[in-house]
């Protein structure tokens, strides 16, 4: 069974040997077997596609297109104009609130 996250599961379904996970150990045993069997009568130019296809389907969720994806909802014109935020305004702001909170920590200013 695949779980998890249904945009990632359901982008690779069609790439990997599924089976039936089952809480009687011995039924589990031979739902693992034919999923191997199946592997195993699949052929090696089909499962290396099968890989690379499971592989690729997750490239949209690695960290460094997932934060680009938010610097774009950031600097967006719709965002920007209902509430005047740009990427240079996030960061100063995040400065600034960084600064604040030493000052609240340590009760003084670097000013």
């Amino acid at each position: 069974d695949i779980d998890g996250p249904k945009e990632i599961c359901e982008s690779v379904w069609d790439s990997v040997f599924k089976y039936h996970v089952d809480q009687d150990f011995d039924q589990d045993i031979k739902n693992f077997k034919e999923a191997v069997l199946r592997f195993w009568d699949t052929h090696p130019d089909d499962r290396a596609a099968m890989a690379h296809h499971a592989r690729n389907a997750l490239d949209g969720f690695r960290p460094e297109v997932i934060r680009e994806e938010w610097k774009k909802v950031f600097s967006s014109s719709e965002i920007r104009a209902r509430g005047e935020f740009s990427i240079a305004e996030i960061e100063k702001r995040k400065k600034l609130g960084q600064r604040e909170r030493g000052e609240e920590i340590y009760g003084y200013s670097k000013s």
